[in-house]
């Protein structure tokens, strides 16, 4: 789940975006040397912020969730309420990831009453969004759907094409959810298609993966697996730990529907990649299932 890096021109972000994960995280930790000075608290807080979104590319949860909180003490300390609101919508994310919802749930209520109160339009339906990711980890599909379709409609006005792109994959997360693979299949490609325009090798990888449970829903199962494996070799490349597993996971499910192949191998490294970047949640929890059916231990 990569966090929110919208519109800065900073060639650290613009290799986040392309998941040149090494190349961001070198850049940034370079800025933080040269803003160390006191005078320089907030150059700080923006370059611990931006590792913070390294480290959740890269599925080192509490290494993010550590820089997201240093990040947001100094913008409160500052009262930069910008930053402040920032920096909570993304410690939101991690925490969904580490499977906190309720944690997650109250920092992206805490970010979206800054956001209003300071007209911040986007910054309200990013917020809005990450509300209907902890409806859709609940089950509460229809609430996630409104407020996907609420960001989604002031994302679209604004023509801001990376909020676009990231409600349109939520809402077709919702609509796979439910069964809707028609609908969750047109979603998830007006995502990818515009992730693809933006350099966004992140968000496609995910986008591939999410487009691999559609096929697997349909029962489509070659078409399935080409789409987790193409998923899967994207977030090596990436290095992101989170999408390896994810997709680890989806490949053993449908060795272990087949009954054939390696299901219990492929879900075991799944886990380990899991408890390596300590995720909780849904995802994880599947696996575990899975592996207790196939008797592992």
């Amino acid at each position: 789940m990569p966090l929110f890096s919208r519109g800065q021109p900073d060639q650290g972000l613009v290799y986040l975006r392309r998941g040149d994960l090494a190349k961001a995280e070198a850049h940034f930790k370079k800025a933080l040397d040269k803003h160390q000075d006191v005078s320089e608290r907030l150059g700080l807080a923006h370059d611990l912020g931006h590792l913070g979104q390294v480290y959740a590319d890269r599925g080192e949860l509490n290494k993010a969730k550590e820089h997201c909180h240093k990040a947001l003490a100094i913008h409160q300390e500052l009262g930069n309420k910008l930053g402040e609101g920032t920096e909570l919508g993304n410690l939101g994310l991690v925490c969904l990831e580490l499977g906190e919802p309720n944690e997650a749930e109250e920092h992206f209520k805490r970010s979206l009453s800054i956001a209003a109160a300071m007209d911040d339009r986007l910054g309200e339906a990013d917020q809005l969004g990450n509300l209907g990711l902890v409806c859709a980890y609940r089950g509460e599909l229809d609430k996630a759907e409104e407020c996907h379709q609420k960001a989604l409609a002031i994302h679209q006005e604004a023509r801001d094409r990376l909020g676009e792109a990231n409600q349109l994959g939520n809402l077709g997360s919702v609509y796979l959810q439910r069964g809707d693979s028609a609908k969750a299949e047109k979603h998830f490609k007006r995502a990818l298609a515009i992730d693809r325009k933006l350099g966004r090798r992140p968000a496609q990888a995910l986008g591939i993966g999410n487009l691999g449970l559609v096929y697997h829903q349909r029962g489509d199962l070659k078409k399935a697996e080409e789409h987790h494996k193409k998923a899967l070799r994207l977030h090596l490349q990436i290095g992101d730990l989170l999408g390896q597993a994810s997709q680890l996971a989806s490949l053993g499910l449908l060795a272990e529907e087949r009954g054939r192949g390696q299901p219990q191998e492929l879900l075991e490294q799944a886990r380990a990649l899991y408890e390596q970047a300590g995720a909780g949640g849904k995802g994880p929890q599947e696996v575990w299932r899975a592996l207790e059916r196939l008797g592992s231990p």
